[in-house]
C-alpha cells in the first residue's frame, strides 16, 4: 500500500517523507514551514493527493524531532527524538536519538528506545514493516528490528 501522506516536523526544516512525494508539495510544505516559530516542536501530516494539513500536534519533549515516518496504512508515525547529550566514553563521542511512535493525531505517543550512534555520522533511516507491527533501522552495518508497540 502506498501512502499519500508527508510528514513534517518544524523543527529544523526537517522532512520524514511517503515514497510518493513530489518535489513541487515538498516546496510548498518548506515554504508554509518557514512561517512558523522553529522554536516550538510541532508535527503536522499533510495529504500529498489533496495539498494540505490533515492532523498537527505539538510535543513538548526535550530535543528536537529528526526523523518522522507514517506507518503504510497512515495510522502511525514513528519518529526519533535528537537528545542533546552526547557521550564520551574511551572511544570517539557518540550521540543518543529515540525512537518513539504515536497515533497520527499524536495520541498514544510511546517511546520505544535509545539508539546510540557515531556523533557526526547521519541519522538511522527508520522504516515500518508492511503491516506496522515492527520497525527497522540500520545502525553500525547492522540491521536492527523491533516492535512497534
Amino acid at each position: 500500500m502506498v501512502s499519500d501522506t508527508q510528514i513534517v516536523a518544524r523543527t529544523r526544516d526537517l522532512i520524514g517523507h511517503a515514497p510518493i512525494a513530489k518535489r513541487a508539495d515538498i516546496a510548498q510544505i518548506r515554504r508554509e514551514m518557514q512561517k512558523q516559530r522553529r522554536d516550538i516542536q510541532e508535527i503536522t501530516v499533510w495529504s500529498v493527493r489533496q495539498a494540505e494539513p490533515l492532523h498537527c500536534w505539538t510535543i513538548t519533549l526535550p530535543g528536537r524531532v529528526a526523523q518522522a515516518v507514517v506507518s503504510p496504512h497512515g495510522e502511525r508515525v514513528a519518529w526519533l527524538l535528537d537528545a542533546p547529550d552526547v557521550k564520551r566514553d574511551s572511544g570517539p563521542a557518540s550521540a543518543e536519538i529515540t525512537l518513539w511512535t504515536s497515533g497520527l493525531d499524536g495520541r498514544g505517543l510511546r517511546e520505544i528506545g535509545v539508539i546510540d550512534f557515531p556523533q557526526n555520522s547521519p541519522y538511522p533511516e527508520v522504516n515500518w514493516s508492511p503491516d506496522a507491527r515492527m520497525l527497522s533501522f540500520t545502525q553500525g552495518g547492522a540491521l536492527w528490528v523491533t516492535a512497534a508497540t
